[in-house]
């Protein structure tokens, strides 16, 4: 908060093009995602792969935080460079929480 607070970049992406959101959906800091998102992070910013925050929270399992992004607006649709969708990565590793999400 603090950060954001001083004005830091709330979409600036690192070399792979993750944003801040994309890091906090993937490890599950469900209250570091909510902050962003009060912050109107890009709930749909895709990395370099295509792959955006949801996709990253489905492909780890992580049923909290993909379920606020959904709330947020995060499109389910969007699918990354190879065709996958969070639909299909979900599906795929096994994640039975997110596939009916």
């Amino acid at each position: 908060q603090i950060l954001l607070d001083s004005r830091a970049g709330i979409d600036l992406r690192k070399s792979n093009g993750s944003t801040a959101l994309h890091v906090a959906s993937r490890r599950g800091h469900l209250e570091v995602a909510s902050v962003l998102l009060a912050a109107r992070a890009n709930v749909d910013a895709q990395q370099g792969v295509g792959a955006t925050p949801l996709y990253v929270a489905a492909q780890e399992g992580q049923l909290e935080v993909a379920t606020q992004l959904v709330a947020a607006g995060a499109s389910v649709d969007v699918a990354q460079e190879t065709g996958a969708t969070p639909l299909f990565i979900a599906a795929k590793e096994g994640h039975i929480g997110l596939v009916v999400l």
